[in-house]
């Protein structure tokens, strides 16, 4: 594998202009310059490679103060949830003069004077008082500035998809913190716990998910994201099997820290601190509590054990002679997409016992036979159904 990289020719090469678009129909040359509707008076570039670098170096020269503005007021778009100027992308006469014009040039001056860092451009606006303001409503300032144009006070913001999927992940501390690599499918199983800065995102087909959460279409310029509340972010939000995926690790994780399993009110605690970081108040904890400890009158509530705990995934050895599963235990490691001995397969122990919501492997021998259980919530009559496939010639995975 090699890094594919772009560098600048040294040749001496003509450009000219196409006419009607077609490279094969050359009109006039061009001398190599900067845009000479933003500089008339400029001298054209030396005859050296391409003239893209001179390009950029005219770009973010000092005396352009237009370059510096541009990053100064995204970086305040970005942080604060709004821009200095009515466009972030149209600093000319269509666009209004910004409010703030000073603020915004001295942004831009100590952009330049820092030598260009972003790093410090951020520091310098997150200790400011107007970044640390809270978002709390005041009647005077709002008859004198109803729109918050003078920020006086934050204005509350949208979580994007990308940090909400991120927020999820890492909540149930299934986030993959690794850096770089391939993107991956975020849409299709089995899920990627990979952060949202590595989704894959197919211009030709972009998946409905990212577009009921607005992401910015890839096809067109988005100077700012729009945001929509529509029903397809809840429906997302109940019936996800992503979501349910990561809603019951983080059960499972919130059960083993607590050393009774019976002591629910610990684990609602544990939720708690584990999801808001905060401590339940009084009332939230006995709503919860009553929830999860309701006991099944025939009122048709879920008990308990109906909320924490359905589908077990384990092994346990099975007896020919009686046609029963004995010893049985759980898998004890879950990948994300399946339950198995550990990361890596064939597990030293468990050999390839496997099992996901769609299939699985048995393991090695009758001791290792792969089992799902459910428990069910109440005493009644009910029926299981499925189908069951043994598509490989091989093993006698299915008895």
């Amino acid at each position: 594998p090699f890094p594919h990289r772009l560098t600048d020719s040294k040749e001496d090469r003509k450009s000219h202009i196409l006419l009607r678009g077609n490279p094969g129909n050359r009109g006039d040359e061009v001398p190599r310059r900067f845009v000479s509707f933003l500089s008339p008076q400029a001298a054209p570039f030396d005859a050296v490679g391409s003239g893209r670098g001179q390009l950029a170096a005219r770009i973010v020269d000092p005396q352009n103060p237009l370059t510096a503005r541009v990053i100064a007021n995204r970086v305040w778009l970005r942080l604060m949830g709004a821009s200095l100027a009515e466009s972030p992308s149209d600093f000319g006469t269509r666009c209004p003069a910004p409010l703030q014009q000073a603020l915004l040039d001295q942004m831009a001056i100590d952009l330049v004077r820092g030598g260009w860092s972003i790093k410090q451009l951020i520091r310098s606006i997150t200790l400011s008082s107007t970044y640390q303001q809270r978002s709390l409503y005041r009647e005077d300032a709002a008859q004198i500035d109803p729109t918050n144009s003078l920020y006086w006070r934050v204005n509350r913001r949208r979580r994007d998809f990308e940090s909400l999927r991120d927020a999820l992940l890492s909540v149930s501390g299934q986030l993959d913190e690794a850096l770089y690599g391939k993107s991956e499918k975020i849409t299709e199983r089995p899920f990627s716990h990979r952060r949202s800065v590595y989704a894959y995102v197919d211009r030709q087909n972009l998946p409905n998910l990212f577009r009921s959460f607005d992401f910015a279409s890839p096809d067109s310029h988005n100077p700012v994201r729009l945001y929509t509340s529509v029903p397809q972010q809840s429906l997302f939000l109940l019936n996800s099997d992503f979501v349910a995926e990561l809603a019951t690790e983080l059960g499972n994780r919130a059960r083993q820290t607590v050393n009774d399993p019976n002591e629910i009110s610990s684990a609602v605690t544990q939720l708690y601190r584990q999801v808001l970081g905060s401590r339940p108040t009084d009332d939230d904890r006995k709503l919860m509590v009553d929830f999860l400890s309701r006991n099944n009158q025939g009122d048709g509530q879920p008990h308990a054990s109906e909320v924490l705990e359905r589908w077990i995934y384990g092994y346990g050895s099975f007896d020919l002679a009686t046609k029963t599963l004995i010893n049985f235990q759980r898998l004890p490691k879950f990948t994300g997409a399946a339950w198995q001995g550990s990361d890596a397969l064939p597990d030293s122990n468990l050999g390839w016992s496997t099992l996901s919501v769609a299939g699985g492997h048995p393991g090695n021998d009758l001791q290792h036979a792969v089992s799902k259980r459910w428990i069910a919530p109440r005493d009644g009559k009910l029926r299981i159904s499925g189908k069951l496939q043994h598509k490989q010639d091989a093993g006698d995975g299915v008895r």
